[in-house]
């Protein structure tokens, strides 16, 4: 095997990794959206967290948008970066509230987008120089 068609048989692995761990965001975020916004128990869950319907609304509703908008490969690396800030405020808020367990999810999605975002940053930045 030559040494070009490794390394591009390695970019195309990390390509699908990426797109990958792009989609499984993309469905979870869909999927906390329509949670927030249409099912009673998660709905009761932001209520004990301190959040009103109208927050839970735009959380809602920001949650969908975002899930949406890691699906279109020209957003996904913005949007990517816009998801870590407004997370990182939803886990710092259930901190202080007292909501520790709460805050683990928020957290780990932070992690998991920080990595999305970096890895997208980085196999532009080699495509351009290829």
């Amino acid at each position: 095997m030559s040494k070009h068609s490794m390394i591009s048989r390695s970019r195309s692995t990390g390509r699908l990794a990426l797109r990958r761990l792009q989609v499984v965001l993309a469905v979870a975020f869909l999927g906390f959206g329509v949670g927030f916004l249409f099912l009673p128990a998660m709905a009761a869950d932001l209520g004990r967290a301190g959040l009103t319907p109208i927050s839970r609304l735009v959380l809602g509703s920001a949650h969908l948008a975002g899930g949406l908008a890691l699906l279109i490969p020209r957003w996904a690396r913005f949007t990517t970066f816009v998801l870590v800030l407004i997370v990182s405020g939803s886990a710092v808020y259930f901190q202080v509230e007292g909501l520790n367990f709460t805050a683990l999810v928020p957290t780990l999605l932070v992690f998991v987008l920080l990595i999305l975002g970096v890895g997208l940053t980085v196999r532009r930045r080699v495509d351009a120089l290829i």
